[in-house]
């Protein structure tokens, strides 16, 4: 009986039997926020299917997964990870979510996909000026797509319900 075991055991390990393939979640040559930046979507599939937390902070930044994909502008990985109820509002250290992100690099269709998924417009950042502008910069989508003179993402924040810092200010908010 116990040489059927062995039998047993060796035909399945051989044949790659994914109950005896132990890869821990953490055995990756990169992370998830590296296989973003080479559009590695096989590296990508690997860490959702293991269960990676796809809220993370990567260490410099503080960027998550979905805030490096609509960096990048990756619109099947940024519906990926929203499918797979990413945080669309976390936001970085300095206060960016992927919303401003995908404003800030102009990319129309990821920002188009973050507002249909729900995505805060009236988030807004937190900078620090440069040199003489010393003050706080604290800046909605909206406004980043109005200094960045994006009237297509204007338009699109504007139709999603999207204000100004000002306009929020005045209101109270």
């Amino acid at each position: 009986m116990k040489k059927i075991y062995g039998l047993i055991v060796i035909v399945l390990f051989c044949s790659g039997c994914s109950l005896l393939k132990s890869t821990p979640a953490s055995t990756f040559d990169f992370s998830i926020h590296d296989s973003i930046a080479t559009n590695n979507i096989s590296v990508f599939d690997q860490h959702l299917a293991s269960g990676v937390d796809i809220n993370f902070k990567e260490e410099k930044w503080g960027n998550t997964p979905l805030i490096h994909a609509a960096y990048h502008g990756r619109k099947s990985m940024v519906d990926r990870l929203v499918k797979q109820g990413a945080d669309l509002n976390m936001q970085s250290y300095n206060g960016w979510t992927a919303l401003h992100v995908a404003v800030g690099q102009e990319h129309f269709d990821v920002v188009v996909q973050l507002l249909e998924a729900g995505a805060n417009t009236k988030i807004r950042n937190r900078l620090f000026g440069q040199e003489s502008n010393k003050k706080l910069v604290s800046d909605t989508p909206l406004d980043l797509a109005i200094n960045f003179d994006l009237p297509e993402i204007v338009g699109i924040l504007r139709k999603f319900g999207a204000q100004t810092n000002a306009e929020l200010k005045a209101k109270g908010q």
